[in-house]
């Protein structure tokens, strides 16, 4: 928590998000921003996503969050996912990404990538998502 809320602070590269859902705003899993990671080209955006098991094909965070990437000079907001994770990429897909390239991770594991031009979400700003 502590590591997240300088991040807001100092505006550095990442931004962590709770996933709130419902009248009584549940919070039903996170959303991480990470503006510099390895293997990321200047203006893409790192969106990483984790649902609680109860909120798992009920919500769609990658897409809600893409707006913000936009408003903070994002070009291309990128998934990646390994390839055996299928429930991760149907989210992505579902969420307007669509397939790009494939790469390897630190570890050498295989990565496919899912692309989406953040920009599209800034005509329609849903409600701001919360600092985690």
């Amino acid at each position: 928590m502590r590591h997240c809320r300088e991040q807001w602070q100092t505006a550095g590269p990442l931004r962590a998000f709770g996933i709130r859902v419902g009248d009584d705003e549940a919070l039903a899993g996170t959303i991480d921003l990470r503006f510099a990671a390895e293997g990321l080209a200047p203006g893409q955006v790192n969106v990483a996503y984790g649902l609680y098991p109860s909120w798992r094909g009920a919500a769609w965070p990658p897409a809600r969050s893409s707006w913000y990437a936009a408003s903070e000079g994002g070009k291309e907001a990128v998934i990646r996912v390994e390839p055996e994770n299928a429930a991760s990429a149907a989210v992505a897909q579902r969420a307007g990404f669509i397939p790009g390239k494939h790469t390897h991770g630190e570890d050498g594991t295989r990565l496919d990538w899912y692309i989406r031009d953040p920009g599209i979400d800034t005509q329609r700003r849903p409600r701001s998502p919360k600092p985690a």
